[in-house]
């Protein structure tokens, strides 16, 4: 993931811990490690350092987010729709636009949340 704040990588360690890592731009080496306990989750993108979490890959509901630099985890509760069947398969944030992209591959529609960053942090 990118975002204003840096290039990340996230991942899962066990059924219970997920680490964020930043990576140094020109290496792409691990720079600064954060974990935080949470169970599974599914799509994902940043904003301006916080990353956001939905429940499930398909899910409209963000339930999850998680700041870099607190290391803090906290729970939100945004909904996004998208038309159509409602199957989120994809989510781009554009951190120049303040958009997100979300794809439902059901109906091949992409759909476009303006001003994420007022929707988030609200």
């Amino acid at each position: 993931m990118q975002d204003s704040t840096g290039i990340y990588v996230v991942g899962r360690i066990d059924d219970s811990t997920w680490q964020v890592s930043k990576l140094d731009p020109d290496t792409l080496n691990p720079i600064e490690s954060k974990t935080f306990a949470a169970g599974g989750l599914g799509y994902g993108f940043a904003v301006d350092g916080t990353f956001f979490f939905g429940d499930s890959s398909g899910s409209e509901h963000i339930g999850t987010a998680f700041d870099f630099a607190t290391g803090v985890k906290t729970t939100v509760d945004v909904n996004i729709a998208i038309p159509g069947d409602d199957l989120i398969t994809n989510v781009v944030y554009d951190s120049a636009a303040d958009n997100l992209y979300l794809t439902n591959t059901g109906i091949d529609e992409i759909s476009v949340v303006h001003n994420v960053s007022d929707v988030l942090f609200v």
